[in-house]
């Protein structure tokens, strides 16, 4: 399929052409493209040049690459002496070090060389351009997650290493058009076409040369998959991979229930009975997990084991010479006092330090957690429990994906299976420890599975102080920022320049 931009009595329109009729493809354009029509004079499919059709070519074009290669053409018009402004030179190579922590795009290597050749000109860029997100998207922050277009500049967020950086630079950009990137995981993100994306495909993987950076729009040129059929295959295989954050570093809290003892809780507890006490169950080939909880236990409460059970159950409660028992109190404060199937995690917790929240996991894994040959499950009867372990799983680098199972026909309800990966044992117990292992050098990745255009919104860019510019989106996922186009001003040591820019972002400049 062949894309060139035409001039046409209804302005400018994209011209489509086939290298063969294929009746899929046509039957695809047209439902794809909400605007189209057929040129007998071309033999061309025309679609106006906006940007929703844009938008929807570029997922036809998507489509089409199973079947045959794509190719964007340059504008076919008639050009007369009077349509050319300006005829843009060869653009020289660049000698030496860009002094950039980001490896720049060749385009942009020639930019620099060709400011340090003229020595007086004026370099015009478009703020921000290429790494935008909607403003409702999400970003990780020391204070939950917060919408990308409320943040301000010495605002913090996280990177990729999860450390804490400064938000040094807002750029707001008016409605652009705005693309779903979805994941093997399950998980996704909101962002831009012109969005830079730290990825690597299997050859890089395999041959350890590290990661690059692409545009969406890069990413959707050359296709989320491979096509395997003809190789002895008859599937596609996700080509795209994006790194894992490290553990997130949330501040360390005060606790009045240690979170292994939460986790226990949350897992085999019994936690709405109204009679003010907290109990929960384990069998006796599990009895380490009572002799911890013994052993975190403040002065003022006590473990008492109660053999008249089914199962041995233990019941925590204060200590005769104490008034009330706090950690049922606490329970109530937290409104964590509900039956199995609306179980959830409370926010204190989902924010602890990193080893408060592997001390939370293994808590909530060591009693509801299973293991086998490295297949690690979390089970449970409440969804916002497996999507709080699953959001618990990925802030501590690991990867979580959520499985429904409907067993109303064996009279046992729907139930969530968590299916988790990650670098860190998420077991204390021996016998469950005994079955997790990483050793795969690749044990969590994150592959793109599909992007599609959804809408088109208000967008922003930032930049952050973080070494690699990336920082971490909703579901803790890792995306990139702005580099600022100041390689020519520092190479040149052209101080003082002037800089000219809307008055909302000057004080990034600064």
């Amino acid at each position: 399929m062949t894309i060139t931009l035409q001039n046409t009595e209804k302005g400018q329109c994209y011209a489509v052409t086939f290298d063969r009729y294929r009746q899929q493809v046509v039957d695809k354009l047209k439902s794809s493209v909400s605007i189209r029509w057929w040129d007998k004079q071309t033999g061309a499919w025309l679609i106006p040049a906006t940007n929703r059709c844009k938008a929807e070519l570029d997922q036809l074009t998507y489509y089409v690459r199973h079947f045959e290669p794509v190719q964007w053409g340059t504008i076919a018009q008639s050009q007369t002496e009077e349509d050319v402004a300006f005829q843009i030179p060869e653009m020289p190579e660049l000698d030496g070090e860009h002094g950039l922590k980001v490896q720049p795009y060749p385009y942009q290597l020639q930019g620099i060389a060709r400011g340090l050749q003229l020595k007086r000109f004026i370099n015009g860029d478009d703020m921000g351009l290429g790494k935008q997100q909607p403003v409702s998207s999400y970003v990780a922050t020391p204070n939950s997650f917060r919408r990308i277009g409320e943040l301000q500049i010495g605002d913090e967020i996280f990177g990729r290493d999860g450390n804490v950086y400064a938000v040094s630079g807002v750029f707001p950009q008016k409605e652009r058009r705005v693309f779903k990137v979805t994941f093997s995981d399950g998980v996704s993100c909101e962002c831009g076409p012109e969005h830079l994306w730290c990825v690597r495909d299997v050859n890089r993987r395999r041959k350890g040369k590290g990661w690059i950076t692409k545009t969406t729009q890069e990413i959707m040129d050359s296709g989320v998959t491979y096509n395997l059929k003809g190789f002895g295959h008859n599937h596609t295989r996700r080509k795209w991979e994006i790194p894992m954050c490290e553990p997130v570093k949330y501040k360390e809290r005060l606790y009045i229930i240690h979170p292994y003892i939460m986790g226990v809780l949350l897992g085999d507890g019994h936690l709405c009975g109204g009679n003010g006490k907290l109990s929960f169950s384990t069998p006796d080939m599990d009895v380490a997990i009572a002799e911890r909880v013994r052993k975190l236990l403040p002065g003022d409460m006590l473990l008492i084991r109660d053999d008249y059970a089914t199962c041995p159950r233990y019941n925590i409660t204060k200590n005769p010479t104490v008034h009330e028992n706090r950690f049922y109190q606490e329970i109530k404060r937290l409104e964590a006092d509900k039956p199995s199937v609306e179980k959830f995690i409370p926010y204190e917790y989902m924010h602890g330090s990193v080893e408060q929240r592997i001390n939370l996991l293994r808590g909530l894994m060591d009693t509801d957690g299973s293991g086998k040959k490295n297949r690690i499950t979390y089970s449970t009867l409440s969804y916002g429990m497996a999507r709080d372990i699953a959001l618990l799983v990925r802030s501590l680098g690991g990867q979580a994906i959520i499985r429904r199972y409907d067993r109303r026909n064996e009279g046992k309800g729907v139930e969530f299976q968590v299916n988790v990966r990650i670098k860190v044992c998420p077991f204390y117990l021996e016998r469950k420890a005994a079955e997790w292992d990483i050793k795969k050098t690749n044990y969590c990745s994150r592959y793109i599975s599909s992007i599609e255009y959804i809408r088109e919104e208000d967008s922003v860019c930032i930049s952050v102080t973080a070494p690699d510019h990336l920082y971490l989106t909703n579901n803790y996922i890792v995306t990139h920022n702005t580099l600022e186009s100041i390689a020519t001003i520092n190479k040149a040591d052209a101080f003082p320049c002037l800089v000219i820019c809307p008055n909302v972002v000057k004080i990034n400049w600064q």
